[in-house]
């Protein structure tokens, strides 16, 4: 499978099986499946994972493989039910979510199970704030993704300068009150210093308080 060799030495591989589920837009339920003993996956409990060789040698019994995020060193951002969006990146286009999302991240994406969607998969932690607006979620743990190897850019390697402009404009309208200092209630702001990049409280001048969140960023190679 096209998948990045970073992601398959992690031990958080499961199988999964597709349930009915009427009420859904797919149709079916994506159930986590321990490869090891054919009992649910949890995304809180490593003992139900697998490496990928073991996965993907059971998955011959259920739908497919899995990646659970949690304990991991990478996240996610899925993009769903976005099908016109894919056929005009598809055919070239570059004035769409698809195009926007794959070349800010520049890293590991491919076509979700459904082919409506986009998943793709980076190196790093999310930083504080929203994980979720309209067709677009970002999750790094407490989830899976159904992986596919159908993969949709070339990026596999490429280090990612614009993930933090991409949240701001996305994520942060999710859930404001997470980009607040829990000293004082000032804005959380993308800052650069001398060890990298990090949020800082915007009123550390004046209130001599210097609350941060440190930032990793690296992506899948």
């Amino acid at each position: 499978m096209n998948i990045p060799n970073s992601l398959k030495a992690c031990p958080n591989w499961v199988c999964w099986s597709a349930l009915p589920a009427p009420k859904s837009h797919s149709g079916i339920k994506k159930v986590p499946v321990d490869p090891k003993t054919g009992k649910y996956a949890k995304s809180n409990d490593p003992q139900t994972w697998s490496d990928f060789d073991t996965a993907v040698r059971e998955s011959a019994k259920y739908s497919g493989i899995g990646f659970m995020f949690s304990e991991s060193p990478f996240f996610g951002v899925d993009i769903d039910d976005c099908r016109e969006e894919i056929e005009d990146y598809l055919n070239g286009g570059i004035d769409n979510i698809i195009h926007e999302i794959i070349h800010c991240l520049g890293s590991y994406a491919e076509f979700s199970q459904s082919g409506n969607g986009i998943h793709i998969i980076c190196r790093g932690s999310l930083p504080p704030g929203g994980r979720r607006k309209g067709k677009i979620e970002m999750y790094d743990n407490g989830r899976f993704f159904v992986m596919t190897g159908k993969i949709c850019s070339d990026y596999k390697d490429k280090e990612s300068d614009f993930f933090y402009e991409l949240h701001d404009r996305y994520a942060e309208e999710m859930k404001q009150e997470a980009f607040i200092c829990p000293l004082c209630g000032g804005r959380l702001r993308h800052r650069s210093g001398r060890y990298g990049e990090f949020f800082g409280c915007e009123n550390y001048k004046t209130t001599g308080w210097r609350y941060t969140r440190n930032i990793r960023k690296k992506n899948v190679n």
